[in-house]
Formats: C-alpha cells, structure tokens, sequence
C-alpha cells in the first residue's frame, strides 16, 4: 500500500451517502476509492479479487447482513483490510463481538459529532500504521490459512470418495464446500439454515432448500447403497436408524471434527 494511496470500499445501501463517500474521497490525496456496493455477497466477491486496504462497512444492510460479511470474511484467504463499521446500533454486545471479528474502529450514526468525515480521518490516521505493523507476518498467515485449506480440502474429498460419495453429484459438492466452510471457520457450531446453506446457495446462485435437498439426496445413496458396515467404519458416529442415516447438520458436524483430528 502506498503511503499516498489508501485503496478504499465502501458498503453502503443509501446511494446518496455513496456519492458523498465519493466526493469526500476525491478531495483527500491519500485515499483512493476502489470500490463500492449496497450488496453483502458483492463485497465479498471484491474483497477476493481486488487489493483493498480499508473496508468501510455500513452494518445495516437491507442486501445481506453486514456481520455475516465479517463472518466470511474472517474465513476467506485475502489480507484483511481495516475496518471502519459505520452503524445505528449502539449495543456493547455488538460491538465487542464484531471488534473480535476484525472490526479496527466504529462509527456511531447517533453521535452528536458523527459525519461521513469520521470513519475516512481514521482511516488516513490508522491503516498505513497497521498496515506497516501487520506486514511482517501477514504472508507467513496467509501460507498458513493457504496450505491448511488445501491440506483439509484433500482430506475431505479422499473420505468422501472411500465413502461412495460420487463426484458428479450435485449432493457431493455441496457437502465437500459445507465440511471445508465449516473446518476453516474453526467454530464450534454452525447454523446449517442461516451460516451453511446460504453460503453454499450464494456460491452456486441457487436457493437454500435445493442446497439442503441436495445434500440430503447424496447422503441418502450413500447410505442406501454402501455397505453399512463399511459406513460404520469410515463414519465412527451414530445416526438415527429409523430414517437410516444421519441427517445433513450431523453428517456435517462429525466429518468436520474427523477432518481436524486427522
């Protein structure tokens, strides 16, 4: 990142307040104003193919939700960008849990002293020193995070080959990209309805319930048409012998632990 060119985005729904953002940003030399949407999914498409060096985040997004944003973005293999939140909320709930997300600085809309002006000072002040202070040992993670992904991406798709998964399912896919989201989160637990599923249907641009359809069918012929006791071998876990196998956020659950204990 140059010292004079601080690569901006800006994630605001309102596009009045985007044209201002534009105009302010004009008028400082150090910044530069690289990108801009009201979209949730967008931004992350931006954040994966262009370098951004400071995100400005409105929270409230009418398109997808500015947390969930964080939430991807803390598992996506970029350089984190620093990150301005800009919010009506005024909640120390929210604001502790999205600081532990990445969030660098936050912007009150109700301030009496709030403007537009806020959020893009801090950054000329605070991204070039983080930047500097962080750039020694952020190659080092991002080959961490790197060989780590493909290390568990292999691992999943070798188990669910030795399990009959087979590869031109739809099914198959989705549950390879469910277990990897979920290994890389590194969370304990996952919402299968608001965290997996939409990322899965985001990613294929389909719906949630032909993801969680699909899922379903794939673990099903397994399940129908494999050896049970081979299954019980690769898949040490119980499932419920009424319906046969195990549901989707089981399946799910139990190969990601078996990923990371490998």
């Amino acid at each position: 990142m140059s010292q004079t060119n601080i690569r901006i985005m800006v994630v605001e729904d309102e596009p009045e307040v985007r044209e201002e953002y534009r105009m302010l940003i004009e008028r400082r030399n150090m910044l530069q104003l690289v990108a801009e949407t009201d979209r949730q999914e967008d931004a992350l498409k931006l954040l994966e193919s262009i370098p951004i060096d400071a995100l400005i985040l409105d929270l409230e997004l009418p398109q997808g939700s500015g947390i969930l944003l964080l939430e991807k973005l803390e598992m996506m293999p970029v350089e984190k960008p620093f990150i301005a939140v800009v919010t009506n909320v005024v909640s120390k709930v929210v604001y502790d849990t999205i600081r532990r997300m990445g969030v660098d600085y936050i912007c009150t809309k109700g301030n009496a002293d709030f403007s537009l002006e806020v959020p893009l000072s801090i950054i000329e002040i605070s991204a070039p020193y983080r930047q500097r202070r962080e750039s020694a040992g952020s190659m080092s993670r991002k080959l961490n995070t790197h060989t780590r992904r493909d290390l568990y991406r292999r691992s999943v798709e070798r188990e669910l080959f030795r399990m009959g998964f087979p590869a031109k399912m739809l099914g198959t896919r989705y549950c390879q990209e469910g277990i990897l989201y979920f290994a890389m989160s590194e969370k304990t637990e996952i919402s299968m309805t608001k965290d997996l599923y939409p990322y899965i249907a985001s990613k294929h641009q389909t719906n949630i319930k032909n993801v969680e359809k699909d899922i379903r069918i794939a673990i099903e012929k397994v399940w129908t048409e494999q050896d049970i006791r081979d299954l019980r071998e690769m898949y040490p876990c119980e499932w419920n012998e009424k319906s046969g196998r195990p549901t989707n956020a089981e399946f799910i659950h139990n190969m990601v632990q078996k990923i990371i204990r490998q």
